[in-house]
C-alpha cells in the first residue's frame, strides 16, 4: 500500500489508515510525503507494522515484499514536480 500525503491528510486520519492497514494484514504500507521528498515505509512483522528507516530523494530503493524492483527516487520526486 502506497498513501501519497497531501494538504488535506491529518494526523488522525493517518493514524486510523495506518491501523486499519495493520488489522487487515497489509504486508508493506510506505506513507509519501511529496512536500518533503520522503516515504517513511512499514513492513508488518508478527501482526504489527515495523518503521523501517526513512527513505529520501537520492535514494534507490525495494519494496520488501519486491526486493528485485528498484526504485530511483530522484526520478520519483522529480517527476512529482511535472
Amino acid at each position: 500500500m502506497i498513501e501519497v500525503l497531501s494538504a488535506g491528510n491529518s494526523a488522525r486520519e493517518m493514524r486510523q489508515k495506518y491501523q486499519i492497514y495493520e488489522e487487515s494484514s497489509v504486508r508493506e504500507y510506505w506513507i509519501v510525503n511529496p512536500e518533503n521528498e520522503s516515504i517513511l515505509p512499514y513492513v508488518l512483522e508478527n501482526k504489527s507494522f515495523v518503521g523501517k528507516a526513512p527513505m529520501i530523494k537520492g535514494d534507490k530503493v525495494s519494496p520488501h515484499i519486491f526486493p528485485k524492483l528498484v526504485i530511483d527516487l530522484d526520478y520519483i520526486f522529480e517527476s512529482e514536480k511535472l
